[in-house]
């Protein structure tokens, strides 16, 4: 840039030295070039105005549609972005987005008291939602209908808020509290690659890792660590869902609170305390409670 703002002066300058044979007004100064000729005016500012313009056209390149390269460029990755929910879950393995290891012969329940026809379900994970495959052979997912109450896959039960998402119900259906689970796989971390570096694989429990390859080929890969997320929840005769802890217990079994916090204080003397992540503890504190309210 600065070099052609140097040549552009020296034009400038030879003009007016030839101009200034011609007898046009010219006046020289340390701080400034006055030409009063208007021929060399004109010259001038049509250099300038095709330097000015070679300038801008160098700065900004245009790309299809009058846009920028710049501007295409941000385009394309807020296209990448938008797209990496779907991209990646082509990428999860089968076994990981999908809780069941085939599809199972299933139903949808209605409100009120409707049901559907014999269909292939399953749950997704990643998705937190039942994949459903149509007389077509397609694979989709069940609408987020409030109408749809229950969901069966085979001998499984999934009590459906449109809000919340789709729970399996642990225990027995009838009871007046009812036990509930939702697995669901979240993303906790992305890590861009450089062209030269490996993916990390890492595989635990809890957590698992996905090389993440974009559509978009001039974009990074990126390493991706996903959890598998277990949350166990309450719920009673009025649907409403509690997060299955202590409080939730107490809450909803108040008439046995102080019976309850003993048994709990027995089990901690024992050292075996109820782990509310563990689905064999809750079922065993579940029972305990709801046998106190039968006896009473």
């Amino acid at each position: 840039m600065e070099q052609r703002m140097e040549v552009l002066f020296l034009i400038i300058y030879f003009i007016c030295l030839l101009d200034f044979n011609n007898s046009a007004c010219f006046l020289y100064n340390i701080n400034y070039i006055a030409i009063c000729n208007m021929k060399t005016i004109l010259i001038i500012f049509i250099i300038v105005s095709s330097c000015l313009l070679g300038f801008a056209q160098g700065r900004f390149q245009y790309g299809p549609g009058g846009t920028t390269v710049h501007e295409n460029a941000k385009l394309d990755a807020q296209k990448e972005e938008d797209g990496f929910v779907d991209r990646l879950a082509e990428l999860i393995p089968y076994k990981e987005k999908y809780l069941y290891s085939e599809f199972r012969d299933g139903r949808i329940f209605y409100v009120p008291h409707r049901e559907s026809s014999l269909i292939k379900l399953n749950y997704n994970r990643y998705r937190s939602l039942i994949s459903m495959i149509d007389e077509k052979g397609d694979t989709s997912f069940v609408a987020n209908f409030k109408i749809i109450k229950y969901i069966l896959v085979k001998s499984d039960l999934y009590y459906h808020d449109h809000l919340k998402g789709y729970f399996e119900i642990l225990s027995h259906p009838d009871d007046s509290i009812r036990l509930l689970v939702q697995r669901q796989l979240n993303i906790r971390s992305r890590e861009v690659l450089k062209d030269y570096e490996k993916p990390k694989p890492v595989s635990t429990e809890k957590l698992f890792t996905i090389l993440y390859v974009p559509r978009n080929p001039t974009f990074a890969r990126e390493n991706v660590t996903i959890s598998r997320d277990v949350v166990y929840y309450l719920m009673n005769e009025k649907d409403e869902i509690f997060i299955a802890n202590k409080s939730a217990f107490l809450k909803l079994f108040q008439k046995h609170k102080q019976k309850i916090e003993y048994h709990l204080a027995q089990l901690k003397n024992q050292r075996t305390p109820i782990k509310f992540d563990k689905e064999g503890d809750l079922r065993k504190l579940l029972l305990f409670c709801l046998d106190l309210s039968t006896v009473n």
